[in-house]
């Protein structure tokens, strides 16, 4: 599921990509790929709430993400809200 939704956003297919990353998080809520890439669609989607929201879950379950994060063009729009920096940096 989670490969179907990551080959769904790269087609800009955004809302059917992110069921297939929610019908993920409902089998395993733990497994931080998939909230991060929750993140990074959301991010596309101009959506900074659930994108920081996703991105805050994906890097208390592997702390190595925000690193990622910071590299990411998919969060080039939200990269200097006060939000991302405050996730960034507090981790």
């Amino acid at each position: 599921m989670i490969i179907k939704g990551i080959a769904l956003g790269g087609l800009k297919r955004y809302d059917e990509a992110l069921e297939y990353l929610d019908k993920a998080l409902e089998i395993d809520p733990n497994y931080a790929i998939t909230w991060y890439n929750k993140a990074r669609l959301e991010s596309l989607r101009n959506n900074l709430e659930e994108s920081i929201k996703s991105l805050k879950n994906a890097i208390v379950l592997d702390n190595n993400l925000w690193g990622k994060a910071m590299g990411e063009h998919e969060f080039d729009n939200i990269r200097d809200t006060l939000e991302f920096r405050k996730l960034i940096w507090d981790e």
